[in-house]
């Protein structure tokens, strides 16, 4: 890992993802290169269709890129194997989505609060951290 990358939230060199059907191919991300410093507030914009969420999806260890390098909290992903792939996305990894992706018939505190009960938080501190960011 070069040194620079761990003052990044996220870093990224010659990301490329394309898209194939058949033998259509579908080139969505090619050859982005992207630093995110840690603390910062980013916003990804582009029309529909543009890679927004392929590129969200990537960082957020769902997909993975054709080719390039992606460091995320100082984690090369591409060295990662799934299950720790899926640690580092419990652990430290995020999503607010457009919509309200709640689960019914929970509480906005327990929809904030299963993540971190998955993460083998108990239900009881779960539940007064989850209280404590939905009044900030």
């Amino acid at each position: 890992m070069v040194s620079a990358e761990r003052d990044f939230a996220v870093s990224i060199r010659g990301l490329s993802k394309a898209y194939r059907r058949g033998s259509t191919v579908t080139p969505v991300l090619e050859q982005i290169d992207l630093d995110i410093p840690r603390g910062a507030c980013s916003f990804l914009v582009g029309p529909s269709g543009s890679g927004k969420t392929t590129l969200l999806s990537i960082i957020g260890c769902l997909l993975s890129p054709d080719q390039g390098e992606v460091s995320v909290l100082g984690n090369r992903l591409e060295a990662l194997n799934e299950r720790r792939r899926a640690q580092l996305r419990l652990s430290q990894i995020g999503f607010v989505f457009q919509r309200f992706n709640l689960i019914r018939g929970l509480t906005a505190v327990d929809n904030v609060a299963v993540p971190r009960q998955l993460a083998g938080e108990s239900q009881r501190s779960a539940r007064r951290r989850a209280e404590e960011l939905l009044i900030q």
